[in-house]
């Protein structure tokens, strides 16, 4: 049985508007009402944690469900999980005051909280009835989602739960918990190999080392998307305000493999030699620098080309002129 992209998505699309809207509403207390008198904060905050917390259990016990009738699986209905206790909450949110006496923190308690309700409803029913789980990562995921994600599909038993809790669930993270009852359930999209193929290939020994690894993977594919932003959005201003070695400098320290022109006079020679380069980036795009040597485009220029945009032409001044007149043979 496969779990298609869209109902999962509407899984973790209703659950992060639960959590969301339970964090917006104890934000916006604070933001009315300040911090000075604690009791109210507690009292508010304990309202949100049950109110909400019972949402996102139910939802939880909904997908579980689910999932189970389509697999045919003989077990109860899932159990809604306990909510967070009023020593639970108290604790999270003095915490977060200590952390930030402005209150700035104090919606992110209240946003774990609630989704923490709904982890623990997922593990909680899947130790019951001992199927296994799977940590199923979303969106931009932090180094410990991945960790956890990169584990792959698990049996539920007594050690899953830390306590009475599934663990390290944070606030503003739309990764979940999933369940299945046979080998050939899988979510579409969902590549546990693939997961564990990239943790095992990060630099590290340890735990640790490898989320740092992650972390800093992470950091470059930022740095590149928002560089492949600001390159397709305003090309001219990339290139004029750099010369040709500042890029590749540039590129490379972003982690994009540059290479020597593959093809023409120029093939294989490298920029410190006299010749051109050219990266590839988001799959089908890439850039392209020719140094006036060889150029049929009387001088030095620059090539991009991506799936949006087509193929465009610059001087190293940042001037864009049409390549194609020409007719010269791809590089």
């Amino acid at each position: 049985m496969q779990i298609t992209e869209k109902a999962w998505n509407n899984y973790i699309k209703k659950l992060s508007a639960v959590c969301n809207e339970a964090g917006a509403k104890m934000k916006a207390f604070v933001a009315k009402y300040g911090l000075s008198n604690q009791d109210a904060l507690l009292r508010y905050a304990m309202r949100l944690v049950q109110q909400y917390g019972e949402g996102s259990a139910a939802l939880a016990c909904e997908m579980y469900d689910e999932i189970a009738a389509l697999s045919g699986a003989d077990v109860p209905p899932a159990e809604p999980a306990e909510v967070a206790s009023q020593h639970e909450v108290a604790k999270g949110v003095i915490g977060s005051l200590k952390q930030s006496p402005s209150g700035n923190l104090i919606d992110t308690v209240v946003n774990r909280l609630v989704k923490r309700a709904g982890a623990d409803a997922t593990l909680k029913n899947a130790v019951r009835d001992q199927c296994e789980f799977a940590w199923i990562p979303s969106g931009d995921t932090c180094s410990f989602c991945f960790m956890l994600a990169s584990a792959g599909w698990r049996k539920a038993g007594p050690k899953t739960l830390s306590g009475d809790h599934a663990e390290h669930i944070h606030a503003h993270c739309d990764c979940q918990y999933c369940v299945r009852f046979d080998s050939k359930t899988e979510i579409k999209g969902h590549n546990p190999k693939a997961l564990k193929a990239e943790w095992d290939s990060l630099t590290g020994k340890t735990s640790e080392e490898k989320r740092r690894a992650y972390r800093q993977k992470m950091e470059l594919k930022k740095r590149q998307d928002e560089f492949i932003i600001e390159l397709e959005g305003n090309s001219s201003e990339v290139f004029k305000k750099q010369a040709p070695g500042g890029l590749k400098e540039n590129l490379e320290k972003m982690g994009f493999d540059v290479k020597p022109l593959g093809r023409g006079g120029l093939k294989g020679v490298t920029f410190e030699e006299g010749g051109g380069y050219k990266t590839d980036y988001g799959g089908n795009g890439y850039i392209q620098y020719h140094p006036s040597e060889g150029s049929h485009h009387d001088g030095a220029y620059y090539k991009i080309s991506n799936a949006k945009q087509g193929k465009r032409w610059f001087r190293l001044n940042g001037d864009e002129f049409d390549g194609r007149k020409r007719g010269r043979k791809e590089i």
